[in-house]
């Protein structure tokens, strides 16, 4: 176990460094010691896959799948590298993905690129508790420090305290020459669960701060998953003294029973109101969702995907966040709620043929129904707020889509024949590809502007698919 000492060199002042020790009261040394084994960190690789894996990988699929998706045909993929050749053409990587932040940052911090690598740190240490927005690239309400041009620390700085009493450790990313953790990539709170009359405590994960690496979250919470929730049964939920910030509310183990969980929640005029999101992905018993006869508000993200689902009948009625049910085994959307408040990704649910079922729906932000089969756009709301992906379905015409869009309109890789029923706005891009041999044709930028007022580009144009590594179903 390392001496206080050897901390000071991290980002606290010794004042605050002090105070963390005090705050703790050494109640770590005894914290989940029989995963540290007297150690205050666990250092463990980031991989477990090699170079030499690296075109198998979910990021690099997702990249190369992005950039396919805008017609344009790679030649040499050299991902390592950041660049692709088309036709001759030599062409950065990270111009052609910026249009997606998420996975552009990806990118850009994945660790495969790096030339000495990352890894991960686990702590039970106070003062890396403490530190975990302090003098970071990163802010949130946890920085001990004024932001600059303000005069106040973080708002929930109060709450550290609760996170290091109740048992709160922290994951840092970093880089494999940085084990004091002076210049951390992102890090991850792990927080703890409590069941009533029940000693055992489970552990979720808050979301990250700092760079985001989709690899670092992974890694987490299989890490979580594998060495502190093992053996668990019931219902964990989030411990009541730490602040959740974007940590789920509770965690079921084994068998779930729908009136156990829905008793917990307060009923308005015939609606439960559940007041943060849940998440169920990677459910491969869940073929139904289990609300059936109850009208369920959720006050968050609805998330069930990489699932078997077979349909949304017994969902909730209002979600005021994302409603995410990609990657499942749709046969149609029926049972999909009245208004999502955020996004809605019903992508790769090889089964779903139509829009109809979502007439009558609002989406506040982006609508993403790509990889299915879908052979109208009828039943689908006229404005979209963020980006329509409607990319690698059956389309034949845009009859009955959208008539704004104010992102991009991805529709590549459909038997596109006719450019009627087209949005008349699209503020982004229009992707309208089409793959060698298949059906459907390209169209001018002429034949366009004839339907359709495109902001930015439009990528209309034929290219080879010789071997699809991205249609995941």
């Amino acid at each position: 176990m390392r001496a206080f000492k050897d901390y000071i060199h991290e980002k606290l002042t010794l004042t605050q460094a002090r105070n963390a020790m005090q705050q703790s009261a050494g109640a770590y040394k005894n914290l989940l010691d029989h995963i540290f084994k007297g150690e205050d960190r666990i250092y463990i690789p980031l991989l477990d896959v090699t170079r030499n894996d690296l075109k198998n990988t979910p990021l690099t699929q997702k990249v190369r799948s992005h950039i396919e998706n805008k017609g344009i045909k790679i030649d040499e993929f050299n991902y390592l590298n950041g660049y692709i050749r088309s036709n001759n053409q030599q062409m950065k990587i990270g111009k052609l993905i910026k249009d997606d932040f998420r996975l552009s940052d990806a990118f850009a911090h994945d660790p495969l690129r790096y030339e000495n690598g990352l890894e991960i740190v686990i702590s039970r240490h106070p003062i890396d508790i403490a530190g975990m927005s302090t003098d970071r690239h990163w802010s949130s309400c946890m920085d001990l420090n004024p932001k600059p041009g303000t005069k106040s620390p973080g708002s929930m700085i109060h709450k550290i305290k609760d996170d290091m009493e109740q048992g709160t450790i922290i994951a840092y990313l970093i880089s494999k020459n940085d084990h004091n953790i002076e210049r951390p990539v992102s890090r991850i709170l792990i927080k703890p669960f409590f069941r009533q009359n029940n000693p055992t405590f489970a552990y979720g994960t808050d979301k990250s701060y700092g760079k985001f690496n989709e690899t670092f979250e992974k890694r987490v919470a299989e890490w979580v998953e594998e060495n502190l929730n093992q053996g668990k049964t019931g219902r964990y939920h989030l411990h009541p003294s730490i602040y959740p910030d974007t940590t789920i509310r509770y965690k079921q183990f084994g068998e779930f029973n729908v009136d156990d969980f829905l008793s917990d929640y307060e009923e308005i005029d015939g609606r439960i109101i559940i007041p943060h999101g849940l998440y169920w992905t990677g459910q491969q018993e869940m073929t139904e969702l289990p609300f059936k006869g109850k009208k369920v508000v959720i006050q968050g993200d609805f998330i069930v995907m990489d699932s078997v689902l077979q349909s949304l009948e017994g969902g909730p009625i209002e979600v005021t966040g994302d409603y995410n049910v990609s990657n499942n085994d749709l046969k149609s959307l029926k049972g999909v709620p009245t208004r999502i408040g955020g996004s809605f990704d019903c992508s790769y649910n090889k089964r779903i043929t139509n829009l109809l079922d979502c007439k009558g729906l609002f989406v506040a932000k982006e609508f993403d129904c790509s990889n299915c089969s879908i052979e109208s756009l009828n039943g689908i709301q006229k404005v979209i707020s963020g980006n329509f992906d409607c990319a690698r379905n059956k389309l034949r015409n845009f009859i009955g889509g959208p008539t704004i869009v104010h992102g991009n309109y991805a529709a590549s890789l459909n038997p596109i024949m006719s450019l009627e029923g087209l949005a008349r706005q699209i503020d982004n891009n229009l992707y309208i590809a089409i793959a060698k041999g298949g059906l459907g044709r390209t169209f001018t930028d002429e034949e366009v502007a004839q339907y359709s007022k495109v902001g930015w580009s439009i990528v209309s144009r034929i290219y080879d698919v010789k071997e699809d590594l991205f249609d995941l179903k």
